[in-house]
């Protein structure tokens, strides 16, 4: 499947092709995603371009050239005629990302393309959490419980949760001594999804999260505690229990992240959603999208 993308703008005055030039060619390297890509530098009507060949005989050359300061291109690309969906995918955004990258050089800067590809890199841009698809197993996992009955996004995520920590529907949660609440304020949820994360999950695989928070290492307790939180916080909102006003306003730059991704780029969908089915699905997608933020993975319950 071919994929085409223009380009055009106006350079800043105090910008030269030549600073173009330097921001994209330490981008294109020997390994990566641009393993097989290669550049050039040449003259084209007595205008100095720089010329990128994606090493591949269907897709055309992406050119940079600034007659008058200005350029004005195209590229059509078939990574995908070549090598997996996922591959091809890559590549293409690793040229929305080099356009990207050159942006703020230009007073004026478009890019329009057939699958309106760029508008989604830009709003990828404003999140650092990325609304991922699920996976086949994630898939077949929710359509089962759906077919089963639970045809409540809460009573899905729920059941996931009890079924991580080998718990049947209607079972007491036992929670983990580090989560039981004390005082005036008694959180019912964050003290389940908490045990949930802390007894299943490693962090950004390397180590469990039961271990990573009690270690010596500061490379993880820390983080690990912090994405625990965070996450945690994230989905018991998701599921029904606010969020403190204090912890919305708190400078924890993960949360604000996923307090930012929730507010502005789920809900948003979420509440335009009618089919409840899809509203399941939207809910689990944001879940291990917030998982997947904070570097949490199911690693399989605490013996």
């Amino acid at each position: 499947m071919a994929h085409t993308v223009f380009y055009r703008g106006k350079l800043k005055k105090n910008r030269t092709p030549d600073d173009v030039f330097a921001k994209i060619i330490p981008l294109v390297k020997p390994k990566g995603v641009t393993k097989r890509w290669s550049y050039t530098i040449d003259e084209w009507k007595g205008e100095k371009r720089l010329v990128i060949d994606f090493g591949d005989s269907k897709s055309e050359h992406l050119v940079f050239c600034f007659p008058n300061d200005s350029i004005n291109g195209s590229c059509k690309t078939s990574f995908h005629e070549h090598q997996s969906a996922d591959a091809g995918n890559r590549e293409f955004e690793f040229v929305l990302s080099i356009l990207y990258t050159i942006m703020p050089m230009f007073a004026e800067f478009d890019v329009i393309d057939d699958f309106q590809a760029w508008d989604d890199f830009l709003e990828s841009k404003r999140f650092k959490i990325k609304l991922r698809e699920l996976t086949e197993a994630e898939s077949k996992r929710i359509q089962a419980l759906y077919d089963t009955g639970y045809t409540s996004y809460k009573d899905i995520i729920f059941s996931i949760i009890y079924d991580d920590l080998g718990y049947k529907p209607g079972d007491t949660v036992s929670i983990n001594p580090k989560y039981e609440e004390k005082g005036d304020v008694i959180h019912t949820l964050y003290p389940v999804i908490a045990t949930w994360i802390h007894d299943t999950m490693s962090y950004k695989g390397k180590i469990r999260i039961d271990q990573a928070i009690t270690t010596d290492d500061w490379r993880y307790s820390e983080a690990a505690g912090w994405a625990s939180f965070n996450c945690a916080c994230g989905i018991a909102e998701l599921l029904g229990e606010p969020l403190d006003p204090y912890l919305r306003s708190a400078p924890i730059q993960q949360l604000r992240q996923i307090t930012k991704f929730s507010d502005e780029r789920f809900l948003p969908l979420f509440d335009e959603e009618q089919d409840n089915y899809k509203r399941c699905v939207l809910a689990y997608r944001y879940v291990v999208s917030v998982l997947d933020y904070g570097g949490l993975q199911f690693a399989g319950r605490l013996e």
